[in-house]
């Protein structure tokens, strides 16, 4: 039932699909300007590096083995960036796919920079963003299917992901200090209100 629900959503779309390139068009909130600036000045196997490194811990062994061997692009249309991963051993590893075509990955999602945002800060239900092509799946259906009942499913844990990418000592000591800080939920309801609803 659920890949009959979803099917309309691997349906193949031009380049970029009208609905996404609308979404690019939305107004940028000034707060994230600085992270679309980084995305388009270092090197899209730097940003897949890091975000595969995220994504392992994040998604774990039982979250990826139906994925095993897949190539995933993650397609930014507003900042012109191509973040490619293979799934290998049971882990995400960024793939030197940047310079191929599309059809060279397996399944490819097309978005705009606030909406990924908007997924990875799940300020937005992720059947939103999909649904209304705010993100667009295009590619093998199964897995992109898979994929994408996935993200519906994450959790996201910032202080598993900080431990990962900075490493047990350094992650313990700013886990406290946003703890003792009381910034978290104040941040929380800021992010909330740059990152709303989409129109």
């Amino acid at each position: 039932m659920a890949k009959t629900r979803y099917a309309a959503l691997m349906t193949p779309l031009p380049e970029p699909a009208a609905d996404t390139a609308a979404a690019a068009r939305e107004p940028l909130p000034p707060a994230l300007w600085p992270l679309a600036a980084w995305l388009r000045r270092a090197p899209d196997a730097w940003h897949a590096a890091v975000l595969a490194r995220a994504l392992d811990g994040i998604l774990g062994w039982d979250g990826l083995q139906p994925l095993e061997g897949r190539r995933v692009t993650i397609a930014v249309v507003d900042t012109g960036n191509r973040l490619c991963f293979r799934v290998l051993g049971g882990r995400v590893r960024g793939d030197p796919c940047a310079g191929a075509p599309d059809a060279a990955c397996d399944v490819t999602i097309r978005g705009a920079l606030i909406d990924f945002v908007r997924l990875a800060a799940r300020t937005v239900d992720p059947d939103t963003l999909f649904f209304a092509r705010r993100l667009c799946l295009e590619g093998d259906t199964e897995a992109g299917l898979y994929l994408k009942n996935l993200l519906d499913a994450l959790e996201f844990d910032w202080r598993g992901t900080a431990r990962r990418l900075f490493g047990e000592s350094a992650a313990a000591r700013l886990v406290r200090a946003i703890e003792r800080s009381g910034i978290e939920p104040r941040a929380r309801r800021l992010v909330e209100r740059i990152l709303k609803a989409p129109p």
